[in-house]
């Protein structure tokens, strides 16, 4: 009778030995391979923008973006860009990514034009340039880099604006190393063993899985349709001139907080890519106080302070730069930075512009 007990926890034993030997080897596994296993691209077509996962690796292989080789004749314009560039509240189509991608719109060599939306929700150039350095492999023709006052805010505050460099953390450093950047990103918790293992993955694993399982269902029955439900803006701003950005920001401090150096490394890792920066529109009040503040974020002096320091790199550096700030309406926001759909559209209309400019010089 004894020997059964001893036999269970023998078996017991080794499956548990084993379960250590996966959960460990796991993390040898990078993820350029794990990621790689996907039906979008291959079965599925792939997706129009990114899903909101941290990996760079995991939303790449999603994206339309990694089998445009298979198109070698289209003229690929990457737009890089925060949750405005992405399309909050907006459907894919309804992008201005999509919009021109709908329209047929080409060269005057007859090349199909197609904008590749690498958008990614959360503020942050140096977010944008680690996706532009995934992005240069698939040979874009042309880059439209749209940023804000807040996306140009350096990283060493204690609140991060977005997930995606603390997700890669490798990737984020040695971009930071290899342009002498004094950017700083928060690293992860544990070692690359510990971070890496199966258990550690495994949610992230069983999302990966559904959005397989989404796209098959998105192929049969449609997609699930966007709330746009927004409740109306208030045009009243209170009556002070704060500028907060983890932690109160002042005239003296700003100008040394403001990213310049990410934006121009982004510049000339695209080489000969020609690189297009957009100060993209934000809310202007029109209410009480909006003689001192622009909207809730932005007081009058911090963004004009801003554009003036936009301006004056674009020209010491020789960028090619547009300031849109002020182009869309205030009626036709769905909040302070993102667009209504017939906003996109008017947005779409000046993309195109550029577009044609670059390409039909």
């Amino acid at each position: 009778m004894n020997q059964i007990p001893k036999k269970s926890l023998r078996i017991l034993l080794k499956a548990a030995l084993l379960f250590v030997v996966f959960n460990y080897a796991f993390s040898f596994v990078p993820d350029s391979v794990l990621w790689r296993v996907s039906l979008f691209n291959t079965v599925l077509p792939g997706e129009p923008r990114f899903p909101k996962e941290g990996n760079l690796d995991f939303i790449f292989n999603m994206h339309e973006i990694a089998s445009s080789p298979q198109r070698a004749d289209e003229y690929k314009v990457v737009a890089l860009g925060d949750s405005s560039v992405w399309g909050y509240s907006l459907e894919p189509n309804e992008t201005f990514a999509g919009i021109i991608n709908a329209s047929g719109m080409s060269t005057c060599k007859g090349q199909p034009i197609h904008v590749y939306n690498l958008g990614y929700p959360g503020t942050s150039v140096l977010k944008d340039a680690l996706i532009l350095q995934r992005a240069l492999p698939y040979k874009p023709d042309l880059i439209i880099w749209n940023v804000t006052l807040l996306s140009m805010f350096d990283s060493k505050i204690d609140i991060d604006f977005s997930v995606l460099p603390p997700s890669n953390p490798e990737i984020a450093q040695n971009f930071i190393e290899q342009y002498k950047l004094s950017t700083k990103i928060t690293p992860p918790t544990g070692s690359a063993l510990q971070t890496r293992s199966f258990l550690n993955r495994r949610e992230q694993i069983a999302r990966f899985i559904k959005y397989q399982l989404d796209g098959i269902r998105w192929q049969a029955v449609g997609r699930e349709p966007v709330d746009k439900a927004t409740p109306p803006l208030a045009m009243d701003v209170a009556a002070n001139k704060l500028f907060k950005r983890g932690g109160i920001i002042t005239p003296e401090v700003l100008p040394n907080r403001l990213e310049f150096n990410v934006l121009n490394a982004g510049i000339r890792m695209a080489g000969n890519t020609p690189i297009v920066i957009i100060n993209e529109p934000i809310l202007v009040v029109n209410g009480a106080n909006s003689g001192i503040r622009y909207d809730e974020v932005y007081p009058h002096w911090a963004y004009d302070r801003y554009r003036v320091l936009m301006t004056a790199k674009a020209k010491q550096y020789h960028w090619d730069y547009t300031d849109l700030w002020n182009i869309i309406p205030p009626s036709q926001f769905t909040s302070i930075f993102h667009r209504t759909v017939n906003s996109e559209k008017t947005y779409t209309q000046v993309i195109q512009d550029i577009i044609k400019k670059n390409t039909c010089p």
